[in-house]
């Protein structure tokens, strides 16, 4: 985890191994007599390493399909679909 600098437009980065990271934004507005409102804002931060090796086991597991051979598109899909997921869910464990 870390904090950002003072020219990133974000204020907190969880960073997730190789497959990318999180990036988290929040502004507290003081509207008076003791209410304030908290904005925030996250979004996902998704490496090239991740997104290539995505659809590397993607494109191997169509032409496996095509092939006939269920098993290795079985396992190949399965790799693409928890690579997807991981990417796309950081804080997933």
């Amino acid at each position: 985890m870390r904090r950002g600098g003072a020219w990133d437009p974000w204020d907190l980065e969880v960073v997730c191994g190789a497959l990318g990271a999180a990036r988290l934004i929040v502004a507290v507005e003081d509207h008076g007599a003791g209410n304030q409102l908290v904005r925030s804002r996250w979004w996902p931060s998704v490496s090239t390493t991740g997104l290539t090796a995505a659809a590397g086991f993607a494109a191997l597991a169509v032409a496996a399909a095509l092939d006939g051979a269920r098993p290795a598109t079985a396992v190949l899909g399965a790799a693409a679909l928890w690579l997807v997921l991981r990417i796309g869910c950081p804080f997933g464990g």
